[in-house]
């Protein structure tokens, strides 16, 4: 079996969709489908076809599925890589101002996570949130959910 990359994309499949890969550190990776374009650091829901699209207040949960993670890496619209599940932290987009430590939900603006819209279960951010910067958050369960 072919060693994932996770700091690659490609135009065609070279895992099964929805594969995980934990990694020896416990931190958890599924291999997705960009469906529209993703940027690193994003939030994203991933469908129970595994297509990853950016959250937003409008996408989650109920019409795309509950599943939350983090692109590790850009994602052109219907390329192939892998989303951070969980396990540890990672470095996301959040919010301007989201003071540390706060449970984090979905916003208005797609992939970026803040406060006020759908729980992220177990995702908080370590860092306080600073505009279009990643900071640090922590997602505790390696099957992060949205609900």
């Amino acid at each position: 079996m072919v060693a994932p990359d996770f700091f690659s994309q490609t135009q065609g499949a070279q895992f099964p969709l929805g594969q995980y890969h934990i990694q020896p550190d416990g931190t958890a990776y599924e291999y997705v489908k960009a469906s529209g374009a993703v940027s690193a650091g994003q939030f994203v829901l991933i469908d129970q076809a595994g297509l990853a699209a950016g959250m937003t207040t409008t996408n989650s949960p109920n019409t795309y599925g509950q599943k939350a993670g983090i692109a590790v890496i850009d994602l052109t619209d219907t390329y192939f890589g892998w989303v951070f599940r969980g396990g540890g932290t990672f470095q996301a987009l959040v919010a301007n101002a989201v003071s540390a430590n706060s449970q984090l939900t979905s916003t208005g603006t797609g992939g970026t996570a803040g406060t006020g819209g759908t729980t992220i279960r177990g995702a908080r951010n370590i860092d306080v949130g600073v505009t279009s910067t990643r900071v640090t958050v922590y997602l505790a369960s390696k099957d992060t959910l949205v609900g």
